[in-house]
C-alpha cells in the first residue's frame, strides 16, 4: 500500500472524535430548526434528540448535558419534557435519566425521582441538584421512602446512619420528613430486633435523634409495628414491647448519670422532663435506672423526678399538639426556636413552664417590642424595690431591739494578769 493511502484508511477506520459542541449542533439544534414546527412540537422533538444523543454517546453524557443547560437555542422546557420522557421510557437507561434531571427544574426532577428505577445513590446525586427549599424537603421525603423500601436485611449501623444522613437534603426537618424518617429508624430496629435475638443498638441513631425524642414519638411502638408488618402478629416471633421501651430508658438513664457525674451537678438537672406518656410502671423503672448508674439517689430527688414525667400525662398535653403549633412558625424561624429550646437545662425549662402557666408569656404576646421591654422593665424595677423594702425592714428590726453583732457589740478594755482591778 502506498504511503499517501495509508492516512486515508486510517481516518475512515479511525474517524476524529466530535466534540461535544458538534454533537449538540448534529443531533439536537439542526434536526429542530425546522421553522414549519410550532414552539409545542420543538420542544418535544428537543426532548427527544436530548435524549437520542445522550444515549449514543455515553462517555460524553455530563459534558453534553452541561452544554445543553448552557445553550440558549435548547429551552428549560425542553430538557425538563426530556426528563419525563426518560423515565416514561423502559428502553432509556437509569443513567441517562439521572444524567437528564440534574439539568431539569425542581419539578421535572421530583418526578423523576419519584417515578423512576434511579438506585439510591443516583437518586441522591440527583436530588443535590435541588434548589427551592420546599422541594428539597419534597425530595428528602422520596429518598427516605426509598431508603424504607430497600431496607431487608441487618447493616451495620454506621453504614444506615451515613444512608439517613444522606437522604435528608437540609438541616431542618420538616413534620412530612419526620414521619418517614421515624418509619425508616422503626424499621432498621425491627430488622435487627428479630435477626438479632431481641438486640438493639441505640448507639447510631441517637446521634440522629436523641433518645427521648425517639421516646416522645413513641418509637418502641412504631418499631412494634414494623415487626408486625415484617413478621406478621404470631406467637413464634413475638415482639416484647415493654423489654425495648427499657432497652431505651436505661440508656437515657445511663447517659443522664454520666453526665451528672461529670458535671458534677444532681442528676434531676439531666434528667430529660418529658419522655412521652409513660405508665407509673415504666416511670419506676426509669427512676431504678437512674439508682442503678447514680448510687445514692435520695428519695426527694426520685420524687420531683417522678413528678415532672407524671405532668406529661395531664389531659390536653400531646406531642401533636406542641407539632401543630410549632407547624404554624416561619421556617426560618422554627428551627431556631427548637434549637434554643434543646440547649435549655431542666431547671431553665422549669422556669419557661412557670413563665407560661404564671400568664407572663400570654401578656407579652399581646405587647409590641418595645412595650414588653418596658414591661419586663417594670416587673424587675418593682422586684428590686420589694427585697430592698425586705432588707430595710429587717434592718430596722435589727436596730429597734439591740440584735448583737460583730459590728455593734461593745468592746471592753482587757485586764493584764497581775493588774489590780480597783
Amino acid at each position: 500500500m502506498k504511503i499517501k493511502n495509508v492516512g486515508k484508511v486510517f481516518r475512515e477506520n479511525f474517524p476524529k472524535k466530535k466534540t461535544v459542541e458538534e454533537i449538540i449542533e448534529e443531533k439536537v439544534i439542526k434536526p429542530t430548526e425546522d421553522k414549519n414546527l410550532t414552539p409545542e412540537e420543538r420542544v418535544e422533538r428537543q426532548a427527544e434528540k436530548i435524549i437520542s444523543a445522550l444515549t449514543e454517546y455515553p462517555e460524553d453524557r455530563d459534558a453534553i448535558m452541561r452544554r445543553v443547560n448552557q445553550d440558549p437555542r435548547i429551552s428549560q422546557g425542553a430538557i425538563d419534557k426530556s426528563a419525563v420522557k426518560a423515565t416514561d421510557s423502559p428502553e432509556v437507561s437509569a443513567r441517562v435519566v439521572a444524567t437528564i434531571a440534574k439539568g431539569a427544574s425542581d419539578d421535572a426532577t421530583l418526578y423523576v425521582m419519584e417515578n423512576s428505577r434511579l438506585s439510591q445513590n443516583e437518586a441522591i446525586e440527583v436530588a443535590n441538584t435541588l434548589e427551592n427549599e420546599e422541594a428539597q424537603k419534597e425530595g428528602a421525603c422520596t429518598l427516605l421512602v426509598k431508603l424504607y423500601n430497600s431496607l431487608k436485611n441487618v447493616e451495620a449501623q454506621a453504614s444506615v446512619l451515613s444512608k439517613i444522613q444522606n437522604c435528608l437534603l437540609g438541616e431542618e426537618r420538616t413534620d412530612e420528613v419526620n414521619r418517614e424518617l421515624y418509619k425508616v429508624i422503626a424499621k432498621n430496629f425491627a430488622i435487627t430486633y428479630y435477626q438479632c435475638n431481641g438486640a438493639i443498638s441505640l448507639y447510631n441513631m441517637e446521634k440522629l435523634i436523641p433518645l427521648d425524642e425517639m421516646m416522645r414519638v413513641k418509637m418502641p411502638q412504631k418499631i412494634e409495628e414494623e415487626y408486625i408488618n415484617l413478621l406478621g402478629d404470631n406467637e413464634e416471633n413475638k415482639f416484647d414491647k415493654e423489654e425495648v421501651i427499657n432497652i431505651f430508658l436505661e440508656k437515657i438513664a445511663q447517659e443522664a448519670a454520666e453526665e451528672a457525674k461529670q458535671q458534677g451537678k444532681s442528676i434531676d438537672l439531666f434528667s430529660p422532663s418529658n419522655l412521652g406518656n409513660l405508665t407509673d410502671e415504666e416511670i419506676e423503672n426509669y427512676l431504678d435506672f437512674l439508682s442503678k448508674y447514680m448510687p445514692g439517689l435520695t428519695d426527694l430527688t426520685r420524687g420531683n423526678i417522678r413528678d415532672r414525667l407524671k405532668e406529661q400525662e395531664q389531659e390536653g398535653y400531646t406531642v401533636d399538639k406542641f407539632i401543630a403549633t410549632v407547624r404554624d412558625l416561619p421556617d426560618g424561624e422554627r428551627g431556631r426556636y427548637l434549637r434554643i429550646l434543646s440547649g435549655l437545662s431542666t431547671r431553665e425549662m422549669d422556669t419557661v413552664v412557670q413563665c407560661i402557666e404564671s400568664g407572663l408569656v400570654g401578656n407579652l404576646s399581646k405587647k409590641k417590642v418595645k412595650d414588653r421591654r418596658n414591661y419586663l422593665s417594670a416587673i424587675n424595677s418593682s422586684i428590686e424595690k420589694r427585697q430592698n423594702k425586705e432588707k430595710n425592714k429587717q434592718k430596722k428590726m435589727t436596730t429597734k431591739y439591740k440584735i448583737a453583732s460583730r459590728e455593734n457589740t461593745p468592746k471592753v478594755k482587757k485586764a493584764e494578769w497581775g493588774d489590780d482591778p480597783r
